[in-house]
């Protein structure tokens, strides 16, 4: 209508697993004000760009918040620390109640070893569903320290019939390691090289990348009105 002042869309982005200096969505934000700033926007960096950074580990989650906070962007960037995931925590039962051959041949590949994986899990609030990396992020929204544009209402395209679509995209570096592989304890690869310090999490998951990222594409068929596009590094052969 003639006369009447648009405002501009808000835009969220989902970074999972952040780590300690929560590098991507502190170089995003910055590239994006600084283009604005310039008056060099495209029309898919206009409006308001913001971030939720997630983090399994509380030391790395409080070095993140620091780093965000050391740049002034703590109105843009909203570090939050999450739960384990279902797949994290099984491992974790796993290994604190048996060494047996069932731990090393526990898997998520098969419908009915998820189905059991869901059984054996008692923080699961759905049996027939695992929680996830984004399910975990999805939870964080819902808390009373969640930023206001994380509100549905703010988010770009925002449909009010479905009343779910929350972010913009989602993003992950993944670990690369299976938590049983001795690898990812070393400090030094197995070529010498040396190796970038990194926490547990950060560097091992059960099934390493790819229970990580197929833990993510299960979630995202449960998630899927509540995020546009989805992109993850896959980086160990």
């Amino acid at each position: 209508e003639k006369g009447v002042v648009v405002p501009p869309k808000s835009h969220v982005g989902l970074d999972i697993g952040t780590g300690a200096s929560c590098i991507y969505p502190l170089l995003f934000v910055t590239y994006v004000t600084q283009q604005q700033q310039d008056g060099e926007e495209t029309n898919s960096l206009s409006g308001s760009w913001n971030m939720l950074a997630t983090e399994v580990d509380a030391v790395s989650a409080s070095a993140a918040r620091a780093n965000v906070q050391a740049n002034q962007l703590q109105d843009k960037i909203h570090v939050v620390l999450v739960k384990p995931t279902d797949a994290q925590q099984q491992e974790e039962q796993l290994s604190a109640t048996t060494e047996t051959k069932l731990e090393k041949d526990f898997r998520l590949d098969h419908p009915a070893d998820l189905k059991s994986a869901n059984q054996l899990s008692s923080s699961s609030s759905n049996s027939l569903r695992a929680r996830g990396p984004i399910a975990c992020a999805m939870e964080a929204t819902l808390s009373d320290e969640a930023p206001s544009w994380l509100d549905p209402a703010t988010i770009s395209d925002h449909d009010a019939e479905k009343g779910q679509r929350r972010f913009d995209f989602c993003m992950t570096n993944p670990p690369f390691y299976d938590s049983a592989d001795a690898e990812a304890t070393t400090r030094q690869r197995m070529d010498d090289r040396s190796r970038t310090p990194m926490t547990l999490s950060e560097g091992t998951y059960p099934k390493g990348e790819v229970g990580f990222v197929l833990d993510m594409v299960r979630d995202s068929l449960y998630y899927r009105t509540d995020i546009s596009w989805y992109t993850t590094m896959v980086g160990k052969k």
